[in-house]
C-alpha cells in the first residue's frame, strides 16, 4: 500500500495548516478514502523533516474541520461519511446516483467551523437574545453585517449598501417572495429571461402576476428585446440575474447593466435583481446603476452553506417599511439565531474563507468539466457552478434526461426553466458543486459525454 505524503509545494501560511489544506485537497480528490489511516505524527514528521509539533498541529486542525479523526492506541483516520450525511453521493435511497441537479457546492472543509459558530451563538454569554423576538427588518447589528457583507463580495462596494436600506430575511426565496409581494398586484406583469429560475415561476402562480420571457445571448437579456416588451406592454417590474445566471451561466458586461438600467428608468420599470451567485464574480451589480428603483437580493444560503437561511433585501428608503411588513406578515422576523451566526462568519472571516475556497474549487471542477465536454456546445462561465448544455439532434431533453437518470446520471431539462411554452431549443442544466467529491463530478460529466458521443437509444413505446 502507498504510503501518503502530503504535497505542501506552493502552499502559503504556517506549515501545520498547509498540512491541513493538503488533507482537504486530497479527501476531495479522492486520493484519501475515507476510513484510510494517515501515517503516524512521528513517521510524517520525520518524512516531511518537520517538527513532530508541527504535524500535531496539522492533524489537529484536520479534525477540527471534520477531515479525520484520531483514535487512542490506532493512529489518525481519514473520517468515514465524509460525503456529507444528506448530499446525493451519500444518499442511502440512490447511493449510484451521480447528483448533478441541485445547484449548491458545499463547503465540506469548512462545516465543522462553521457548526461551531452556531454552537456559540447558542450557548455563549447572551445567547438567549438571539431566541426571542427582534426587530421584522433584522437586528440594526444584522442590518450593518448585511451591508458590510455586499460591500465587500464581488464589486458589491459600488452599490449604496447602507444598514437602512437592508432588511434581512430568511433566505433569497423569502427575499424574492416579499419584494414581489410589496411591489405587484395580482394581474401586473413581470419581465424575466426567457429560461429563469424556477422558483420565480412559483412566485408568479402564488400572487398571480404574469410572466413574459425576454429573449437574451451570451451576454445576458438583450437590450433591444427588453426594450421591444416594455413597449408592448404595461410592465410592473423585472427579475433577472446579470451575474452567472440561473440556468445559462451568462454574465452581463457593465455596458449591458447600463443599457438595461436606462431602459427601465425611461419606462418606469422596477427591477429585482437576484445576485445569488453574485460573490463568484467582481462584477458592479446592476442594481449600482439603479439605485432609486431596484431590489437587489443575496443570500448566504449559496455562498456559505444551504441551511444557514438568511438573504438581504438592498432597496430604496421608501420602500424599507413596506417590505417590513411583509416580513413580518410572513415569518415576523428571520430568525435571529442565524441572522448572528452570519453576522460573526462575516466578522472573524470564515464567510471570506469559505468564498474563496468556492472560487478555487469551482475553478477546477470547471476545469475538468470543458475538458470532458470538448467539442460539445456549452455555456458557462469560469466561475459558474452549473453548465447549459445543448444537446445535438436528435437528443430532446426529455429523453436525454430520462436515459442519463437510467445511466446513473441526474440533470434538469430546460423545460423547468422556460417561461411560457418552450421555444425551439433542447437543453439540459448541468451542476458541478453538489458531489462532494470531484471523482464523483467526473464520472458523472464522462457518462455524459458519452452519451452525447452517439444516437439516442430508443426506450418508449406508445401503445
Amino acid at each position: 500500500m502507498t504510503i501518503w505524503t502530503p504535497n505542501l509545494t506552493g502552499r502559503g501560511g504556517p506549515l501545520y495548516q498547509a498540512i491541513a489544506a493538503a488533507i482537504a485537497e486530497d479527501v476531495d480528490s479522492g486520493k484519501l478514502l475515507p476510513g484510510e489511516p494517515l501515517p503516524t505524527q512521528r513517521e510524517l514528521a520525520s518524512r516531511l523533516g518537520v517538527a513532530l509539533t508541527t504535524v500535531t498541529r496539522g492533524y489537529g486542525e484536520a479534525e477540527r474541520r471534520g477531515l479525520v479523526s484520531g483514535e487512542v492506541g490506532r493512529g489518525t483516520f481519514v473520517q468515514r461519511g465524509l460525503a456529507v450525511p444528506g448530499l446525493p453521493d451519500s444518499d442511502l435511497a440512490e447511493p449510484d446516483l451521480v447528483d448533478l441537479t441541485v445547484n449548491s457546492i458545499f463547503p465540506h472543509t469548512h462545516a465543522r467551523r462553521v457548526a461551531e459558530v452556531v454552537s456559540a451563538v447558542a450557548v455563549g454569554p447572551g445567547g438567549e437574545r438571539h431566541l426571542n423576538y427582534g426587530p421584522s427588518a433584522g437586528a440594526e447589528r444584522h442590518r450593518r453585517a448585511g451591508a458590510d457583507w455586499i460591500s465587500r463580495t464581488g464589486r458589491g462596494g459600488e452599490l449604496d449598501a447602507r444598514a437602512d436600506r437592508v432588511v434581512v430575511t430568511c433566505g433569497a426565496q423569502h427575499a424574492m417572495s416579499v419584494t414581489f409581494g410589496t411591489i405587484c398586484d395580482p394581474g401586473d406583469l413581470v419581465l424575466t429571461e426567457e429560461f429563469t429560475y424556477s422558483g420565480m415561476k412559483s412566485l408568479a402562480n402564488h400572487y398571480h402576476f404574469g410572466l413574459k420571457g425576454v429573449a437574451a445571448d451570451d451576454q445576458g437579456l438583450r437590450p433591444d428585446a427588453f426594450e421591444k416588451a416594455c413597449r408592448a406592454d404595461d410592465v410592473r417590474a423585472l427579475y433577472c440575474m446579470p451575474s452567472i445566471q440561473n440556468p445559462t451561466a451568462t454574465v452581463m458586461s457593465a455596458e449591458r447593466r447600463k443599457e438595461i438600467a436606462s431602459i427601465a428608468q425611461r419606462f418606469d420599470v422596477l427591477i429585482v435583481e437576484d445576485d445569488s451567485y453574485g460573490y463568484l464574480v467582481d462584477e458592479t451589480p446592476l442594481s449600482a446603476y439603479a439605485h432609486t428603483r431596484s431590489f437587489y437580493i443575496t443570500s448566504a444560503a449559496k455562498a456559505i452553506v444551504p441551511g444557514l437561511r438568511v438573504g438581504y433585501i438592498v432597496a430604496p428608503p421608501e420602500a424599507i417599511g413596506r417590505l417590513s411588513g411583509a416580513i413580518c406578515t410572513t415569518v415576523w422576523m428571520a430568525a435571529p439565531l442565524l441572522a448572528e451566526v452570519m453576522t460573526r462568519c462575516i466578522a472573524d472571516g470564515l464567510a471570506d474563507e469559505i468564498v474563496n475556497w468556492k472560487r478555487e474549487e469551482i475553478t477546477g471542477r470547471q476545469r475538468m468539466a470543458t475538458e470532458l465536454f470538448s467539442g460539445l456546445q456549452y455555456s458557462t462561465h469560469p466561475q459558474s457552478q452549473h453548465m447549459w448544455l445543448n444537446l445535438p439532434s436528435p437528443w430532446r431533453a426529455d429523453d436525454f434526461t430520462a436515459q442519463a437518470r437510467m445511466r446513473g446520471v441526474a440533470v434538469t431539462p430546460h423545460g423547468d426553466f422556460v417561461i411560457g411554452r418552450a421555444p425551439d431549443t433542447h437543453a439540459v442544466r448541468i451542476c458541478l458543486g453538489w458531489p462532494s467529491q470531484r471523482s464523483t463530478l467526473e464520472r458523472g460529466l464522462a457518462i455524459i459525454a458519452e452519451m452525447l458521443s452517439a444516437a439516442p437509444e430508443p426506450c418508449t413505446s406508445v401503445v
